[in-house]
């Protein structure tokens, strides 16, 4: 089948790459996630990200390093477009979230682990 040709993009860091170490996270923890979940290549050299994929994985990719740079404590207002095709929104019910999140997201780390995902809070309920 035809598949889309791939690419790379150079995408700055945000603040001159301030937060470069949240990017990187303890032992590459978050580069490996947030190219498992863009299924994309990212590599960091300086205050830049290098990331090889298709366009959609690419974007995908930017999206999600502008989340881990600007959301405050995992929560954002909305889900950006390029992570709508991929995006599955659950409800946790107040009353669960200490359960499913756990100690210092314990849980919630590990289900991301295990199921290559990533996730992301909503300060506001979707419509």
């Amino acid at each position: 089948g035809e598949h889309a040709p791939l690419g790379w993009s150079i995408v700055p860091l945000l603040k001159n790459g301030e937060l470069r170490g949240k990017c990187i996270g303890a032992k590459g923890s978050m580069r490996i996630k947030l190219e498992r979940t863009a299924s994309c290549y990212l590599e960091y050299l300086g205050n830049l990200a290098f990331i090889v994929g298709t366009l959609e994985e690419r974007d995908r990719c930017d999206a999600l390093l502008r989340i881990v740079q600007e959301s405050v404590g995992g929560k954002i207002d909305d889900v950006p477009s390029a992570l709508q095709p991929i995006c599955s929104r659950v409800l946790v019910p107040e009353k669960a979230r200490g359960t499913v999140i756990g100690s210092k997201r314990a849980n919630l780390n590990e289900l991301e682990a295990e199921l290559g995902v990533f996730s992301i809070s909503l300060t506001k309920k979707p419509r």
